[in-house]
């Protein structure tokens, strides 16, 4: 017996309804999963699915695709997908959800075209190894990422091949995938990472946080200085990258959470639990892990050789809707301010994103605001705190003037000269870079 249930979703491309097969739960058998067990539509799936850009490509791989609503998300908007897992079992549920969506698996890419048919590539491997000499236009993994110490299986809790690797993956695949993206590619997946106090030796938080497209840097204090640290070394050169951490959990939360997902509760067996628990939780403290990161990482391969930029940061808010159009905006507007020097800024005629508005607090009986916030709606629904100069650039940002044209008529009407009305140039270009970057503005 399997599950089988219907998922319907409207994105950018349009509206989908397919039924999606998968194993059953341990709330319907009643048992703890086993080790082959293949998960269908969960929350991560669903996260990644609207995380990803649905810009067409040529060609999309699926890595570690289990019951494959990845790629049948892949399959409307690339002309080729290639699925891999390490599961047979995983494999098969795949491909059986691809028929029921009208689409044949075909032994290769040069085996077939068409609509519907020889579109799709199955290959069974651990990680990159089954594409080993293969680039691909856009990457998505939901990887085996969950951080289950050798204790507890020792312990007597199986390994998930759904979720577990037998050690740390995402160092492996991250560090790995500049052999496998053309150039202007993007690799969106999701993962885990440990919080310990301190940096690794040899890699800054100053350095990892450094963000040139603009023309800042993220300035991360004491406390989180590890996670970001540890994730940029993953990063190969020459590559960009931007990791954003969305929430974190302490030991105790962690590995209860992944217990209980595979099935081994207090309920059902206490003291197996107690055993698993207690291993987890030893194994983290004598290796000092305060707390595991969840988050979403996002590398892209330049269009041209050129100096990387690389954004670590946590936000916890998101905006309305699926973030992947964000994302597609946001790493266009980074190559373009990539090859913009000031003055090519200063040159820009920025538009103002649907999205935004802008809120104002002021005391009763004064004119001026004390505070001003642009919002941003949808993306990941960042709030700035602006300037009057700022907020001025925002609110004529229609594509009609350019930055350096607002600039100069915000200093006119401020009776601004000379270096006053330079420093106020400089800042609404190092606000415009800001703006451009994080999806508050597009290029006109």
């Amino acid at each position: 017996r399997v599950d089988l249930r219907p998922h319907e979703a409207v994105d950018d491309a349009g509206e989908v309804r397919w039924w999606v097969a998968s194993d059953l739960g341990e709330l319907v058998t009643g048992r703890a999963l086993t080790a082959d067990h293949v998960l269908g539509i969960g929350g991560a799936g669903l996260t990644l699915a609207g995380l990803t850009p649905r810009t067409q490509v040529r060609t999309a791989l699926d890595l570690g695709c289990g019951c494959g609503i990845q790629t049948l998300y892949l399959l409307r908007h690339a002309e080729y997908v290639v699925a891999t897992d390490i599961s047979t079992r995983a494999l098969a549920f795949t491909a059986f959800n691809a028929a029921l969506a009208g689409v044949s698996v075909t032994g290769g890419p040069d085996a077939g075209s068409g609509d519907g048919a020889g579109r799709l590539e199955l290959l069974r491997g651990s990680l990159l190894e089954p594409v080993a000499g293969r680039r691909f236009d856009l990457i998505v993994s939901n990887p085996p990422f969950v951080l289950t110490p050798p204790a507890v299986r020792e312990a007597g809790l199986p390994l998930m091949e759904y979720r577990d690797a037998g050690g740390p993956v995402l160092p492996v695949l991250v560090s790995g995938l500049g052999e496998h993206l053309e150039p202007g590619s993007t690799a969106v997946m999701l993962g885990n990472w440990e919080h310990r106090p301190g940096s690794p030796e040899g890699a800054g938080a100053h350095d990892c946080a450094s963000d040139p497209a603009i023309g800042s840097t993220i300035a991360p204090g004491a406390d989180d200085s590890s996670w970001r640290a540890a994730v940029a070394a993953w990063i190969p050169e020459g590559l960009d990258a931007w990791v954003i951490e969305r929430e974190v959990q302490d030991p105790v939360e962690y590995a209860t959470m992944w217990l209980r997902d595979g099935g081994l509760t207090p309920e059902r067996d206490a003291a197996g639990f107690d055993a698993a628990l207690g291993a987890w939780i030893g194994d983290f403290e004598a290796r000092g892990v305060e707390g595991v990161g969840f988050g979403f990482l996002i590398v892209h391969r330049p269009q041209r050789p050129r100096e990387p930029w690389r954004l670590l940061e946590e936000v916890t808010t998101s905006g309305r809707g699926a973030p992947g159009p964000h994302v597609a905006e946001v790493l266009a507007a980074r190559e373009l301010l990539a090859g913009l020097d000031d003055e090519a800024v200063a040159a820009v005629h920025p538009v103002l994103a649907p999205d935004v508005t802008e809120e104002r607090h002021l005391v009763p009986g004064a004119a001026d605001p004390t505070v001003i916030l642009l919002r941003q709606g949808g993306g990941l629904g960042r709030t700035i705190r602006a300037t009057t100069a700022v907020a001025a650039l925002a609110g004529v940002a229609d594509g009609e003037l350019s930055v350096g044209q607002v600039a100069s008529a915000v200093a006119a009407l401020s009776g601004l000269t000379g270096s006053d009305a330079a420093a106020l140039r400089m800042e609404m270009i190092d606000a415009a870079r800001h703006l451009l970057a994080t999806g508050f503005l597009t290029a006109g």
